[in-house]
């Protein structure tokens, strides 16, 4: 029997020749606004005007050195990239190490065909140094590479070790390229009832300061006064003839207005198009945007859990959005959105489905936590108005505030009390199935479910004040998503019983006698 021939040496490649254009496009991109103003209302500085020509000029020549220099190969074992002008850069990854593929497309790119595709090993990397990343190549190619290596990845863990009969095999097949596969199953996709959201989010003020901030700077490079501005002298002189009152309810009005415009172009502009699938080959896929899209895709097998968010604005809205938690995620993407803000109904059934489960576990019925813990949120809400209160109040006994600032604040005891009561409200945890689920904040109230497998130990932390009142916080540490996950003040008896109910065995070495004996379902009452 003769042995199995090796693949042959893959050449190397350049990227698309388009990207020539497409480069310096994204690079100056900046700078089209201010040209544009110079050559349609600027005042003949032709110094600036060529300056600026000759940005654009440096930028395509270092588009077209950025082209001829970076060349890319692709084998049955490794991905190389070979880059750089001044400082040559050679990256490899193994295709063993592959976790994610994200493919994105800027505006340039969708102009000219083509993508940008992005390798990603879990390795905690800053953004844009020494990442492997493929700008630009044809959609088509984009799209194969996807499938190819995550196939070749996903076979090259599967491989038996060498030295067994059939360790060759995968080699020569993983040489081959991958035929196309079927479309993926939607498990969700876009709806636009879902822009009433929009307005609850930061997305309005993003895209607003954004806008303004542009305008400003287009602004100051022509030297413009914008008191000089027909609309911006008619607003202040309009401010100025009113009344204190009217000028406030004005400015909220005009807030409200660009808050809920900015938050209807920013929710259209990042949530366009938008499509979860999970696709043949065990991969959960998102799809999104509009003038820049972005597709990253995820392997099944290293999904640990997912987490519903509910930020306070987008919670009275009855909303959610949902991140997943995977191992081998890098740090800037270590929550890649699998849903936007949407109907928390949604948020829920979109977990059950990519986790496979009958019921959602983010949406089990969770146990409450002792007494103890709601008074530490009170003392703590309430500590904190007695001592805003009383820093005014003694400023206006020394006489220098008037007594109306202080009584003013006494308004915050009630918002305060609301508060440590909504903290508390918020605080749950109850193992669902496979999953260990917990639930705190208010400001942004997180319901994380997290493979119990997936954890890897436990931290148990009690502060001198949780002391005092027989409390711990219990923290899961697990290798996906940002590696921590707290239960906040427990009783210390239903936390050692909880953890060793989670993960039974990992615990009872560290537990005294006796320790664990409490039942899980002794732990609390519903919450």
């Amino acid at each position: 029997m003769s042995a199995p021939q090796a693949a042959p040496e893959q050449p190397w490649q350049r990227l698309n020749p388009r990207m020539i254009v497409v480069r310096p496009m994204h690079d100056g991109i900046t700078l089209v606004p201010v040209l544009f103003f110079y050559l349609v209302f600027g005042e003949g500085d032709r110094l600036k005007i060529i300056l600026s020509c000759a940005a654009f000029a440096l930028l395509l020549a270092h588009g077209l050195a950025h082209w001829y220099l970076t060349t890319y190969r692709i084998d049955a074992e490794q991905v190389q990239l070979r880059t750089g002008l001044v400082s040559r850069k050679r990256l490899s990854v193994r295709t063993d190490r592959i976790r994610t593929v994200e493919t994105t497309a800027k505006f340039g790119h969708r102009i000219f065909g083509l993508e940008a595709v992005r390798i990603g090993t879990g390795q905690q990397v800053k953004e844009h140094e020494d990442e492997l990343k493929l700008d630009a190549i044809t959609k088509a190619e984009a799209e194969r590479l996807r499938l190819v290596l995550l196939d070749r990845g996903r076979k090259a863990r599967e491989a038996p070790e060498p030295g067994t009969a059939s360790a060759a095999e995968p080699t020569a097949e993983a040489a081959q390229p991958v035929p196309p596969r079927a479309e993926g199953t939607v498990l969700a996709s876009i709806q636009w009832a879902w822009l009433r959201y929009a307005p609850l989010t930061l997305t309005g003020l993003t895209a607003s300061a954004v806008i303004i901030g542009v305008f400003l700077r287009a602004l100051n490079e022509l030297q413009v006064d914008p008191a000089s501005v027909g609309a911006v002298d008619w607003a202040v002189d309009t401010v100025r003839r009113n009344s204190i009152l009217v000028d406030v309810l004005l400015i909220l009005a005009v807030l409200l207005v660009i808050v809920v415009v900015g938050g209807l172009i920013g929710y259209v502009v990042q949530f366009s198009n938008y499509r979860l699938t999970r696709e043949p080959d065990k991969t959960i896929r998102v799809r999104r945007g509009l003038i820049t899209t972005r597709s990253i895709t995820v392997e099944e097998a290293k999904l640990r859990g997912i987490s519903v968010r509910e930020p306070a604005l987008l919670r009275l809205g009855r909303g959610a959005r949902t991140v997943v938690i995977a191992t081998g995620m890098s740090k800037r993407d270590q929550t890649p959105l699998l849903i936007p803000p949407a109907p928390k109904k949604v948020a829920h059934e979109v977990t059950r489905d990519v986790l496979r489960a009958e019921q959602p576990p983010t949406a089990a019925t969770l146990l409450r936590h002792p007494p103890a813990a709601l008074r530490r949120r009170l003392v703590r809400a309430l500590a904190f108005a007695a001592v805003i209160i009383g820093g005014l109040a003694i400023a206006a006994a020394a006489g220098g505030l008037p007594a109306w600032p202080w009584q003013l604040a006494l308004v915050l005891v009630p918002i305060c009390l609301w508060l440590g009561i909504d903290r508390y409200r918020s605080l749950g945890h109850a193992l669902s199935g496979p999953y260990l689920v917990s639930r705190s904040g208010s400001a942004q109230r997180d319901t994380t479910a997290l493979q119990r497998t997936g954890v890897i130990g436990w931290t148990v932390r009690q502060s001198f004040f949780q002391r005092r009142s027989g409390l711990v916080t219990l923290t899961a540490t697990s290798a996906a998503g940002r590696g921590a996950y707290h239960v906040f003040d427990l009783d210390q008896g239903e936390a050692t019983a909880f953890a060793e109910a989670a993960t039974p065995g990992l615990l009872s070495p560290f537990l005294e006698p006796g320790a664990s004996e409490t039942e899980p379902a002794e732990l609390g009452s519903p919450a």
